[in-house]
């Protein structure tokens, strides 16, 4: 829903310091739109990926899921490795 993306958007302009708002909000979010709104944490920028990373250790789930997709678009190269978990993930769900 635009809800979604308008939420992550509004957090992104507040300040970084928002990012796990963001995170906590994809946990929530129906599966059809979950997509718009880890899509738009990419509008953290650059300065997420730090945080983004520390999330991958993080259990399963819409947080963890939420930072894959998201470093996938800022920095594919720290992605990739997990990418595979995430599948892994998706079809034992």
């Amino acid at each position: 829903s635009d809800a979604s993306e308008t939420a992550a958007e509004a957090l992104a302009a507040i300040g970084p310091h928002t990012l796990d708002a963001a995170l906590d909000g994809l946990a929530r979010v129906d599966s059809d739109f979950f997509h718009i709104g880890a899509g738009a944490i990419e509008r953290f920028g650059p300065a997420a990926v730090p945080r983004l990373t520390e999330v991958l250790d993080e259990p399963p789930g819409g947080r963890r899921t939420g930072a894959v997709l998201a470093l996938c678009r800022l920095a594919p190269d720290v992605a990739v490795p997990h990418l595979a978990g995430l599948l892994d993930a998706v079809h034992s769900a």
